[in-house]
């Protein structure tokens, strides 16, 4: 979706550029190795008294967070659709045993 596509070939090596530059875009940013998402804000306040390498900055990425927003759907509606195929068979099984 829009700058995510665009983002992959920025690499940051400054935490107030990669905020700045989440602003600019009214994105977020979302770190790939915890997949959390941070607003520009909250990203500044817990990161800014911090110094880091390279490929600490190779974690995160401006994204538009309704994508995130579209892919947590996506996942839940995925899980629930196992929890009901689960719950069919526990189902199943049980009434099969009580005959």
């Amino acid at each position: 979706m829009g700058y995510q596509e665009d983002q992959k070939a920025v690499h940051f090596t400054n935490i107030n550029i990669l905020v700045k530059e989440a602003l600019r875009h009214k994105c977020w940013i979302y770190n790939t190795a915890t997949k959390s998402w941070y607003s520009p804000e909250e990203f500044m306040i817990k990161y800014e008294h911090s110094t880091y390498g390279q490929q600490w900055f190779a974690d995160f990425k401006i994204m538009n967070p309704m994508a995130g927003l579209k892919a947590a759907e996506i996942q839940a509606q995925k899980l629930n659709e196992k929890k009901l195929a689960f719950q069919q068979r526990v189902f199943e099984y049980y009434q099969n045993k009580l005959k």
